[in-house]
């Protein structure tokens, strides 16, 4: 079957095609830098009518984020369904390594990341925006209650929203140890915490 070209900006619908130029302005210019006037005129809309959906620079910068939170966690669970059978220490361990690599190599959070921190970025939204936390918890704890059902729902929840937690700090402010060290360090945590207490 003839795979499907993906839709260039101009055939998406408008609130996507925005998105997508929003994204390819962040990544060129930093979100700082970026200016709604010019996002929409490469949308082919008026600036009112962008502000129909997104009534502020602000409110464009979250919805842009969450977008890409999704389309990260889309890509998350891929890498993780190519570790099934493979035990949770392996797949808990191979989703961090990927999510800290996306930080070096990925054009868009490597920008957010490597942006002026003065608040008029995106890197806030990082730790203060919509809850990344919430979103990724909500997206890995039903694959992992799935694929390791003998591990109480409680436990993989919280280690988990743990987890995402401490991997955001690595990204935030990267240490001084390779990502491999990291997400070895992150996974055994995650697995000494969900794995049931040995009985006497």
């Amino acid at each position: 079957m003839e795979e499907r070209r993906k839709p260039g900006p101009r055939r998406q619908p408008t609130r996507q095609r925005v998105l997508t130029i929003a994204r390819e302005h962040a990544i060129r210019h930093g979100w700082r830098q970026a200016r709604v006037q010019d996002i929409a005129k490469e949308a082919g809309i008026s600036r009112p009518t962008l502000y129909k959906d997104f009534p502020s620079k602000q409110a464009l910068g979250e919805a842009l984020w969450v977008d890409q939170v999704e389309n990260f966690l889309g890509d998350l669970m891929a890498v993780l369904a190519s570790r099934e059978g493979e035990g949770l220490r392996e797949a808990a361990r191979a989703a961090v390594e990927y999510a800290l690599g996306e930080a070096q190599n990925g054009p868009f959070l490597r920008a957010v990341l490597t942006e002026d921190t003065d608040g008029e970025g995106l890197l806030p939204m990082l730790t203060g925006g919509p809850s990344v936390v919430t979103m990724a918890s909500d997206a890995l704890t039903p694959w992992f209650l799935a694929h390791y059902p003998t591990y109480e729902r409680r436990r993989v929840s919280f280690a988990l929203a743990v987890a995402v937690r401490v991997t955001i700090s690595f990204l935030a402010r990267p240490a001084q140890i390779s990502n491999e060290e990291i997400a070895e360090e992150i996974a055994d945590m995650l697995v000494r915490y969900v794995e049931p207490p040995e009985t006497p």
